[in-house]
């Protein structure tokens, strides 16, 4: 019998195998085993690597899961990308500050600062809307006129920054982890998924 460990879930869902070795252990460990022991968390990714042509876990005859009403939230996590306009605010002052030298080098300052820009202008977009919570089915009619108007600003949004953080996540700067916000605003762009989306009554951040 062994037991799964723990993997960072970002790390696992949008990295291939050769990338992580503790994913590649663990699924070495868990061929050799006769019961295998793991979280809600680890069987929920595995079922999004299984949608994606891959596994960390394998075939099993039998699986007995405990404190069960807990696994559809673990599966909506896995299978879902979010984001939240200010953490990444957040994220790319704390990077400019940290890795001044290294963004330099990579000449991606100018991307950091126009992400800066057009995060703040985020608030902006948004300010006029009376309404805090969206959500948008994927394929369906957008209905009301002011839930229409939301996602045309959200997609334009999406589209300005999405070429900034592409480059980014392409330069490999340590600690900026941009795979779920791209993916998340792929989805605006692409049309694809549903999405969910919530203005900070304050702030009026949005996050999906």
């Amino acid at each position: 019998m062994r037991i799964a460990p723990s993997l960072p879930l970002a790390a696992v869902r949008y990295a291939s195998n050769e990338d992580i070795p503790a994913q590649s252990a663990t699924k070495a460990a868990a061929l050799t085993s006769q019961v295998i022991i793991t979280t809600h968390a680890m069987l929920a990714v595995d079922l999004r690597l299984r949608s994606m042509g891959r596994a960390l876990l394998p075939e099993t005859d039998w699986l007995i899961v405990d404190e069960a009403h807990l696994l559809e939230d673990a599966i909506a996590q896995a299978f879902s990308d979010q984001m939240s306009v200010y953490s990444l605010q957040l994220q790319l002052r704390a990077a400019k500050e940290r890795f001044r030298d290294v963004l330099q080098q990579k000449r991606m300052m100018p991307a950091i600062d126009r992400l800066l820009a057009h995060g703040a202008h985020w608030r902006d977009v948004f300010a006029d809307v009376p309404t805090s919570h969206f959500m948008f089915f994927a394929g369906a009619d957008e209905g009301k006129p002011e839930a229409t108007l939301v996602l045309k600003r959200l997609r334009d949004a999406a589209s300005i920054m999405l070429p900034d953080l592409d480059r980014l996540a392409a330069s490999a700067i340590p600690e900026l982890d941009l795979e779920s916000v791209i993916a998340a605003l792929r989805a605006i762009t692409d049309r694809t998924g549903h999405i969910a989306l919530e203005l900070s009554p304050v702030r009026r951040y949005p996050s999906l």
